[in-house]
């Protein structure tokens, strides 16, 4: 009965190995479709600056579509903090 148990638990490992493969190359997939550049303007994103990738806002959607939209086009912290408050 243990190798059974041991057949059941290995399989199960491999399932969910397979399983956080996909999830990771799908999460790479979207990534690698990101814009380069503010879906608003067109200002180019630079994401080797980490003080600038705090402030850029990125919409991923249902569909698979990513929006993404600079600080000088996006939502000021004011706008922001309201909507927090209002939810």
């Amino acid at each position: 009965m243990s190798s059974m148990t041991r057949k059941i638990r290995r399989e199960s490992e491999r399932n969910r190995q397979d399983n956080e493969k996909k999830a990771m190359k799908k999460a790479f997939k979207t990534f690698d479709g990101m814009p380069k550049k503010c879906g608003e303007c067109a200002a180019e994103f630079d994401n080797t600056d980490k003080e600038v990738l705090n402030q850029w806002r990125v919409a991923v959607y249902d569909d698979g579509r990513v929006h993404l939209t600079c600080p000088n086009c996006g939502p000021t912290p004011e706008e922001l903090e309201k909507a927090d408050v209002e939810q």
